[in-house]
């Protein structure tokens, strides 16, 4: 009990001004941190500080991007919409980090359809599609691309590439494959170099950013939304994989 002493003795309390609540930091996921990766952007540590926005009242993605940096460019835009960069030195530590994506997400199998992704896994039994497996029981995709545009973190797919990913049945995850060879500074690159390939067929992209879908589409080109997942993984490999 307090007593009239007590309160007369007692210290006056000190008031402070309202300070604003900050949360605490979630933990950085740290399971990619054994490999020997050289850099893995939006995935090694997701929590970290977001990347400033880039300015689209006064800056167009049509801008010149340096040739030495498009693969950085494309990985800021990219990750900053929320997909997954992550840099390979190789084609063996590609396959090594396909591994460990199916460790640590627990996918009990990882479909894919391309040919050239069944030469890249072939003679690792822990990435054969296991018997009966089919799209609609997997819980990861593998496929290769077009084109990855620099300028706004988009991703050219081919029709082929782009219904399957469209379907109802497929995974929530989609892990794709790129190297420099499939770099492009926009999306009117990109798709001039997709015409000079499959001709008259029409190209689709996958856009993460609505902001940058909207601000990024060529007014006198058609460029169809590759609809399905939005967690993507892009592997981007310094070592010839496209032939």
């Amino acid at each position: 009990m307090v007593t009239k002493e007590d309160k007369g003795d007692a210290a006056p309390l000190k008031t402070q001004a309202p300070q604003s609540y900050t949360p605490p930091k979630a933990k950085r996921d740290e399971s990619l941190k054994p490999m020997a990766v050289k850099k893995v952007i939006g995935y090694e540590d997701p929590f970290k500080e977001p990347i400033q926005e880039v300015a689209t009242t006064a800056i167009s993605h049509e801008e010149i991007v340096e040739e030495g940096d498009l693969d950085i460019t494309f990985a800021e835009h990219f990750t900053a919409a929320g997909g997954k960069f992550l840099f390979c030195e190789s084609r063996q530590e590609m396959v090594e980090i396909l591994q460990q994506l199916k460790e640590n997400h627990h996918w009990s199998n990882i479909y894919y359809w391309e040919d050239e992704v069944k030469e890249i896994v072939e003679g690792y039994d822990n990435l054969k599609i296991s018997i009966g497996c089919t799209l609609e029981t997997s819980q990861a995709a593998i496929s290769m691309c077009e084109y990855i545009v620099a300028s706004d973190g988009s991703i050219i797919l081919s029709s082929k590439q782009a219904s399957t990913r469209g379907l109802s049945v497929f995974p929530n995850a989609h892990i794709i494959i790129a190297d420099a060879s499939r770099l492009a500074r926009n999306l009117n690159e990109g798709i001039k170099k997709f015409n000079k390939i499959h001709g008259s067929e029409l190209p689709f992209a996958i856009y993460l950013s609505d902001k940058f879908a909207a601000d990024s589409k060529p007014a006198t080109t058609l460029v169809l939304n590759a609809h399905g997942t939005q967690n993507i993984f892009l592997l981007f490999v310094d070592e010839k994989i496209y032939k």
